[in-house]
C-alpha cells in the first residue's frame, strides 16, 4: 500500500503526489518489483511501462518476471506473448532503447527456455533479438544489476560478473550496440 492506497507491488503518482487512481493494477506482483522503465513520451508505446523483478505473474497473469503495462496498468498481452516464458530468473535492470528494443539484466541464466546468460535484448514486439544474442555469446558469468545506455548507443553492464562474453570484465563492461564486447575500452 501507498498512503493507505492498496496497490501491490507498483503505484504511480500524479504530479502533486498522490496516487493516480486511473492506473489500476489489481493484484499486481505476486513477489518484489526490482526494476522499471517508462517509454519515452514521443514513442509509439508513450503511456506504457515495464517492470522486472521476482514475480511471475501480475494481477493473475503468467508474465515470467518481465511485464510491459498499458497506461492503465494492465498487462499488455501483445508483448507478453512474444517472449513466452520469460526471464528463467529475477530481472534486476531495463533500458528501452531508443529503437524501442529493451535491454534486460538480472539473475536469469535463461530466457524463454535458451541460455542467456544474465543479459537480453527483445525486440520492440517482446520477441528475442538473436542476433544481439548471437554477439553478447556466453553473456556474463554473474549477475547483471544494472545497465546504462550512452549517447552513442553503447551499453554499459554493472554487476556480480568477472566475465563478459568470455572477456575478463571485474563487473563492470562495456557492449557494442550490436551486443559485441567493447574491446576499445577496460574498466581495469
Amino acid at each position: 500500500s501507498f498512503n493507505d492506497i492498496s496497490s501491490p507491488g507498483l503505484v504511480r503518482l500524479n504530479n502533486d503526489g498522490t496516487v493516480d487512481s486511473s492506473f489500476a493494477v489489481g493484484f499486481g506482483a505476486n513477489g518484489p518489483v526490482y526494476a522499471i522503465a517508462v517509454y519515452p513520451t514521443n514513442s509509439i508505446d508513450a503511456g506504457k511501462l515495464l517492470i522486472g523483478g521476482a514475480f511471475t505473474n501480475f494481477n493473475g497473469t503468467p508474465v515470467g518476471r518481465l511485464a510491459r503495462l498499458n497506461a492503465d496498468g494492465s498487462v499488455d498481452m501483445n508483448f507478453t506473448a512474444n517472449f513466452g516464458l520469460g526471464a528463467g530468473g529475477d530481472v534486476r535492470a531495463i533500458v528501452i532503447q531508443p529503437d524501442g528494443g529493451v535491454l534486460v539484466g538480472g539473475t536469469f541464466t535463461n530466457f524463454n527456455g535458451a541460455a542467456l546468460n544474465h543479459i537480453v535484448r527483445l525486440n520492440a514486439d517482446g520477441s528475442v533479438d538473436t542476433n544481439f544474442s548471437a554477439k553478447v555469446g556466453a553473456g556474463a558469468n554473474g549477475v547483471v544489476e544494472d545497465i546504462a545506455l550512452q549517447a552513442d548507443n553503447r551499453i554499459v553492464l554493472v554487476g556480480q560478473f568477472t566475465q563478459a562474453s568470455g572477456v575478463t570484465r571485474n563487473h563492470i563492461t562495456r557492449l557494442k550496440p550490436d551486443g559485441s564486447v567493447d574491446p576499445t575500452i577496460n574498466f581495469g
